[in-house]
């Protein structure tokens, strides 16, 4: 299972992103990509960063991880924390209020499963006391 490479957790592959420059894997919250199609040619922040300062940097440069940690500007957290707080917000409300719902959902099932059952037990005692009547 291949590991994020900005949080080194563990990826889904419902939930990953693949950086095309330097293939290293992220998950879509730690780099700010909508769910969907990944957009072509997507590229990390480092490589982004990268791109900018030196176009010929990557032939020239060693290799470090996109998600290095050691650079405030390079790393994906950083355009998290400036722009998406209140849209990480909103989703945690959608998903508090899915949650919700759905206890709801389950909450009047059991009562509609305690209900059946009940009107079964009542149908077996009518169809036992059919059977002793006849």
């Amino acid at each position: 299972m291949p590991k994020c490479g900005y949080c080194s957790k563990f990826l889904s592959n419902a939930d990953c992103v693949r950086c095309s420059k330097c293939a290293n894997n992220f998950h879509r919250t730690c780099c700010s990509v909508p769910t969907g199609p990944t957009p072509q040619g997507w590229a990390c922040q480092g490589c982004k960063v990268k791109t900018k300062t030196d176009p010929t940097s990557s032939s020239r440069a060693p290799k470090t991880l996109c998600g290095d940690m050691s650079s405030e500007e390079s790393t994906p957290q950083s355009d998290l924390s400036e722009t998406t707080p209140t849209s990480n917000n909103h989703m945690l409300r959608e998903l508090m209020q899915e949650i919700r719902d759905l206890r709801s959902e389950l909450s009047k099932t059991r009562t509609e499963i305690a209900v059946c059952r009940r009107q079964i037990l009542d149908f077996k005692a009518c169809n036992a006391l059919k059977s002793r009547i006849t």
